[in-house]
């Protein structure tokens, strides 16, 4: 409408919306093949509103049917995620192929998405191995929300599994984002595993002039006094 306004203020009588529209949709296009396919403005916005749509859907269904259905039949965090997370990006892809055919190019999907994935594979490798290890983690689940790990130095509790990063909130009270793909390659110490007591190694420096025998009795009296540490096993 802008445009049109701004053509008749310039003194371009010729453009209506009508003759913008069919020159978006039939002129300014691109010749795809030796079939008369053609892609445009209009089809690349149709095939934009097809994803936007996916999203949307997505979000909706995972707010008011499976939550719904988590409140019922209560599985477990870990299995709430990948549940959701799949499906989300099921939602995804069959908006994107729902798009694609919508303007006439099914028969191009499976070249349009090697192409792409070649084309962004060579500056968004760690990304897509991000990516791919998310679903690993996913699939494989080594690791849940709710269970307490250790990667390096980093120890904390899992807050969120997504696509590209995980996030583990430490004994601090702060937040810290790690790549899938770290966490596929270095060893895991998962100290929740189902398990709702583990045993932990506390490393004491004290003086070298110090008695053992006397450090070792209040070593010992400090943790039996502590109400979180067991009383059996010792």
């Amino acid at each position: 409408v802008v445009f049109v306004v701004l053509a008749r203020i310039w003194g371009f009588e010729g453009y209506t919306i009508g003759s913008l529209w069919d020159s978006l949709s039939k002129v300014w296009v691109i010749r795809i093949g030796t079939s008369g396919e053609t892609l445009g403005f209009v089809d690349l916005f149709k095939l934009i509103m097809f994803i936007v749509v996916g999203f949307f859907s997505s979000s909706f269904l995972d707010k008011f049917v499976l939550n719904r259905l988590f409140s019922v039949f209560r599985p477990e965090p870990g299995m709430q995620n990948t549940i959701a997370r799949f499906l989300h990006y099921f939602i995804i892809v069959i908006a994107a192929i729902l798009g694609l055919t919508a303007i006439n190019l099914a028969q191009y999907a499976t070249s349009l998405v090697i192409g792409l994935l070649v084309g962004i594979g060579f500056g968004l490798k760690d990304q897509i191995a991000d990516f791919f290890a998310g679903f690993m983690i996913l699939i494989e689940r080594p690791l849940e929300i709710g269970h307490f790990i250790q990667t390096g130095d980093i120890r904390g509790t899992v807050k969120k599994i997504a696509a590209r990063a995980t996030t583990i909130r430490t004994a601090r009270n702060f937040f810290v984002i790690i790549p899938n793909r770290e966490l596929i390659s270095k060893p895991i110490i998962n100290w929740g595993q189902g398990r709702h007591a583990v045993a932990c190694e506390v490393t004491v420096n004290v003086d070298y002039h110090s008695d053992p025998r006397a450090v070792r009795e209040v070593l010992r009296e400090a943790v039996q006094s502590h109400p979180s540490i067991l009383k059996v096993p010792a």
